[in-house]
């Protein structure tokens, strides 16, 4: 929607049974946990990092059990440009008088998302049941069992099953969207 912190994708849980996401090309995907505290875990990954998350065809399988994770994608904050004398760079300067004539000034900032040259670029990957795979989970609540549920139908949340789920009416999925939509 805008550049500064409000949400691209809303709050949501994926479909999948579990979503493994490298780190994007910025920052921007704000997790929350189950306390309801929330941050970006991508500021502390290594590239070498993924984060692996359940979503609801996973929770859906464990009867709630594995929560599926709320998550939204928020752009950064633009940060103001700020200039550093080449010098601090590595490039040598005259004693005591700041950097060489003509020295370049180079810019510490991190680009935003509303900048030209840095647009956020994630690929996460999404493992998924076959979409006529039958899940059946286990009986958690006797008094509320679960019927089976083809992928499909979790995919497209036919008959509005994931706002159903029980276990969905806990805080920490307030504010979700769970979308109709055709796979």
């Amino acid at each position: 929607r805008d550049e500064h912190n409000k949400p691209v994708a809303d709050w949501h849980t994926d479909n999948s049974l579990i979503t493994v996401a490298p780190a994007g090309t910025l920052p921007g995907l704000r997790v929350r946990s189950l306390d309801g505290t929330s941050g970006f875990p991508e500021f502390s990954m290594r590239s070498d990092q993924v984060l692996v998350f359940a979503g609801d065809a996973l929770s859906f399988l464990t009867g709630g059990r594995v929560p599926a994770l709320m998550h939204c994608v928020e752009l950064p904050r633009p940060r103001p440009l700020t200039s550093t004398p080449a010098s601090e760079n590595g490039q040598q300067a005259a004693s005591n008088r700041g950097p060489k004539a003509g020295a370049a000034a180079v810019s510490t900032a991190v680009p935003h998302a509303s900048s030209a040259v840095a647009k956020r670029l994630s690929m996460p990957f999404f493992l998924r049941a076959r979409k006529q795979a039958v899940l059946s989970p286990p009986c958690v609540d006797a008094a509320a069992p679960l019927s089976p549920l083809t992928m499909i139908e979790i995919e497209t949340n036919a008959r509005d099953e994931r706002n159903a789920w029980k276990w969905k009416k806990h805080a920490y999925y307030q504010g979700a969207r769970w979308h109709t939509h055709q796979v």
